[in-house]
């Protein structure tokens, strides 16, 4: 919702007092010493991402209150119970995530400004942040972090849970952080353009070209927003090109996508990934129930460490139904798969990505700000691992 800052209803210094109290105790009086030898260890009682978030709402509060402005704060509060269907198994039988996302954009005129930032216990960091000059009522040419534009479902919903129909994203989609398999990020220059700019039926399209992620032990790393050390290498270029037969967002809508990317890999097993992807979705609603769906081809030509080059390609799809029963209530259900995927060179350094999985859920809008939903799910790893899921979320979202 666009809103006026000086129409916030509550007191802002007074806030603004309390937030920095906060900030003063985490990384001062807060601290707890605890010695080991000569050296002095210093245990938070906050831990980063949450002074980072206090530190955002600060700055959000402080834009001027003259110009037009959107502002909005996800919470996400996930609980997970698995089951293995099989002994011994490495698998964490549950845990408690949490996430906040900051959203703000601000329009100047002809240029607007966006940033995301995503805060968990994983890795805080900005999932976007750019500059977009607005040339005409069509088009916005962006400069910064950006969202690689081929997936749907990652550009469509983005980081905040509350956003998402379900708890759990489709394995293709994930980002990189939590153990996507694909480049979610770019920072470099994007064009938006067509019918989701101008919101009318149409043509839509998004492409971007710049720097991408890199591949180190642990899968995939967002790529900086600044660095001098990046050569020629991790390069992306992509696209999104779709019709929209409605002139809003999250309506009918059919599409291709894809991407080229030169990942540079800082392990001893890879040295170079050329990857091309390639997809079509769809998302169509018919009344009260909605599908949404994706076909994603992966072709990688793997370059190891000894130099030899292995070619390899695999597909992954995924359908998702939704059905409303009324304005609070929706039932869902999603079948991904994915093939040819067994002897990937490439998957090898995403053991727990998930190739198969069916889910069903249920989402329950408690109000216009708070949705809780329940989702249980039966899954296989490419590392073969299986096992079954109850995921309960709660999201909340300010204003």
């Amino acid at each position: 919702m666009f809103v006026r800052r000086k129409s916030l209803a509550f007191n802002k210094s007074k806030l603004l007092r309390k937030l920095i109290e906060l900030v003063i105790l985490a990384r001062g009086k807060g601290r707890l010493n605890t010695k080991i030898g000569h050296e002095s260890v210093h245990r938070e009682l906050l831990p980063l991402w949450k002074i980072s978030i206090c530190c955002l709402v600060i700055s959000v509060l402080q834009f001027p209150t003259s110009v037009l402005a959107h502002g909005l704060v996800f919470l996400d509060f996930i609980g997970l119970d698995r089951v293995a269907k099989k002994s011994p198994s490495t698998l964490k039988h549950n845990e408690i995530l949490s996430r906040a996302t900051v959203f703000y954009t601000q329009d100047f005129g002809t240029i607007k400004v966006l940033a995301e930032f995503v805060a968990n216990e994983t890795k805080s960091h900005f999932g976007r942040v750019k500059i977009g000059w607005k040339p005409d009522q069509s088009n916005v040419i962006w400069t910064g972090r950006t969202h690689n534009p081929a997936s749907y479902w990652r550009d469509q919903f983005h980081h905040g849970g509350w956003l998402q129909p379900s708890i759990i994203r489709p394995s293709i989609a994930e980002f990189e952080v939590p153990g996507g398999i694909l480049p979610a990020h770019s920072t470099g220059i994007a064009l938006e353009g067509g019918s989701s700019v101008s919101n009318t039926v149409g043509l839509a399209y998004n492409t971007s070209l710049g720097f991408t992620s890199k591949l180190n032990d642990d899968g995939l790393e967002v790529p900086s927003l600044f660095g001098n050390d990046r050569g020629i290498h991790n390069s992306s270029i992509a696209f999104r090109l779709s019709y929209r037969f409605e002139g809003i967002q999250g309506g009918n809508e059919l599409g291709v996508l894809g991407t080229s990317n030169h990942i540079t890999g800082n392990i001893s097993s890879i040295k170079e990934v050329e990857q091309r992807v390639f997809g079509l979705f769809a998302n169509w609603v018919f009344s009260d129930f909605k599908l949404t769906s994706e076909l994603t081809q992966i072709s990688n030509e793997v370059i190891n460490s000894g130099l030899t080059t292995t070619t390899e390609k695999f597909v992954n799809a995924y359908v998702m139904a939704d059905y409303s029963i009324s304005h609070d209530w929706n039932i869902y259900s999603r079948w991904e798969d994915t093939i040819n995927e067994d002897s990937s060179q490439y998957l090898l350094i995403f053991p727990s990505f998930v190739i198969k999985r069916n889910l069903v859920g249920v989402r329950y809008g408690i109000n216009r700000s708070q949705v809780f939903k329940f989702e249980v799910s039966d899954n296989q790893l490419f590392s073969s691992e299986e096992y079954r899921q109850l995921a309960v979320q709660w999201s909340y979202v300010y204003p």
